[in-house]
């Protein structure tokens, strides 16, 4: 079994999308609420592919796992943390969104992979002094939960995401480098 990470390219936007699908349905089933708006929409992981922040785990030349890997931005919906703060008062940081599994993978540990290539990719860039890696999850999202605090991601309060109109309470976490 070879594993390889890189940013997935135009041609594989459909393959990338319907991962996100899976995603979708695996939150349905578990009476998780986040994404069932839409979001993230096609359209919002064409931009991430077109600003090459769209990364995939592929095994033996399989696309299996998506995630979005947001370096330098500050995102806005950080700004504001709620019964809670942030380990580290930084606006270097690298964010994670969008991370969703191919049907079929779920429970083979291919997370290990993406978030051992952020955390590398995290200590590497050299456009900005990334310290820390953040992202959000809704608070009935288990699963991401518990993946998130095995790789030593810590709780650090509340966030509202403001692209969303409903539903955008998130658990903020942080991973300090």
């Amino acid at each position: 079994m070879t594993a390889q990470v890189r940013k997935i390219n135009v041609s594989e936007t459909y393959q990338a999308y319907s991962i996100i699908e899976n995603g979708r349905d695996i939150l349905r089933r578990d009476g998780c609420s986040q994404w069932q708006d839409g979001n993230p929409d096609l359209n919002r992981i064409k931009k991430y592919i077109r600003q090459g922040q769209l990364f995939g785990v592929f095994i033996d030349d399989v696309l299996c796992l998506v995630g979005a890997i947001i370096c330098g931005e500050i995102e806005s919906s950080y700004k504001y943390l709620y019964s809670g703060e942030w380990q580290l008062y930084t606006s270097e940081y690298v964010t994670i969104h969008a991370l969703a599994v191919k049907k079929g993978c779920e429970g083979h540990g291919l997370s290990n992979y993406f978030f051992d290539f952020v955390i590398t990719m995290a200590r590497n860039c050299e456009k900005h002094n990334i310290k820390s890696i953040r992202l959000d999850t809704h608070p009935d999202n288990m699963r991401m939960q518990h993946l998130i605090k095995k790789r030593g991601f810590v709780y650090c309060g509340i966030v509202y995401l403001d692209y969303l109109e409903t539903n955008r309470k998130r658990l903020a976490f942080e991973l300090v480098l």
